[in-house]
């Protein structure tokens, strides 16, 4: 299937699934966005959700010794060096096409997700 790897980023169903499994206040969904980025801020929300207190944690040592930290590139800095290989239409065609299952996991979530990159 040429679109096995497209279906992939439509995110919806497998949190859809967890979230009925589990119940929607046991799933946290978390952007990969957020957890390289943002990850400081991040972690204390993390451990709250999962019950566990951040108050005395040395974040920065959970920071270092995460593997989203260890990333070599962050995928802006990969785009500037080798190019996305993007064109206008392309770009249009992917948000086209994903636009209908992220506004479906906005509702489930209620969190927007910072997937709309720049053309």
């Amino acid at each position: 299937d040429p679109y096995k790897n497209v279906w992939k980023g439509v995110y919806y169903y497998p949190v859809l699934q967890w979230m009925r499994v589990l119940g929607k206040e046991n799933v946290m969904v978390v952007s990969y966005e957020e957890l390289t980025r943002d990850t400081k801020n991040l972690l204390p929300r993390l451990l709250e959700f999962v019950g566990l207190c951040s108050e005395g944690v040395d974040l920065d040592a959970m920071i270092a010794a995460t593997r989203a930290n260890k990333t070599p590139k962050k995928r802006d800095d990969m785009i500037e060096e080798h190019g996305s290989g993007r064109t206008p239409e392309s770009v249009k065609a992917v948000k086209d096409f994903f636009a209908p299952w992220n506004e479906r996991l906005y509702e489930l979530t209620g969190e927007r997700f910072p997937w709309d990159y720049k053309e």
